[in-house]
């Protein structure tokens, strides 16, 4: 399963990031978006299966991500 951590934050996505690993992800399964306009770079290049959004962004924020993802991925 490949997941998308999309969050502005490092901590919080190294944060999931271990979380998932813990709860046996393999974390070469697990990538991650600092922002929304990487994460639709992302999205549009790669095949996730589950994402992880941060809603409050700046500049594109998580509602407009999780649009992209519904267009782009709507089996996800």
């Amino acid at each position: 399963m490949k997941i998308l951590i999309i969050d502005d934050s490092g901590g919080t996505r190294e944060w999931i990031y271990n979380e998932l690993v813990s709860l046996g992800f393999d974390g070469a399964d697990i990538d991650q978006a600092d922002n929304g306009a990487t994460a639709i770079r992302k999205i549009s290049a790669d095949a996730y299966d589950l994402f992880l959004v941060d809603l409050v962004m700046p500049g594109i924020d998580g509602v407009r991500v999780v649009k992209e993802i519904k267009d782009r991925r709507p089996q996800a």
